[in-house]
């Protein structure tokens, strides 16, 4: 049988980590592995530094706008 893909939206983890790598990979430069590494960083650090980084992805899209 051959392994799932993630992004057919299946991961040992479970749909909520496998969404987390699709958004990650929609990032420029990086790719599924990065994408894997860096889900795997929010996974295991403590859960004030990944709500920090969400935070600061929320404040930064709330306050801060092109020119256009």
């Amino acid at each position: 049988m051959p392994p799932r893909r993630i992004e057919d939206g299946h991961h040992p983890f479970g749909p909520a980590v496998a969404r987390l790598i699709g958004q990650f990979s929609n990032l420029p430069g990086i790719g599924r592995k990065t994408a894997e590494r860096l889900a795997h960083h929010i996974l295991t650090c403590r859960e004030e530094e990944a709500l920090a980084l969400a935070d600061a992805i929320r404040e930064v899209k709330a306050t801060i706008h092109q020119c256009k």
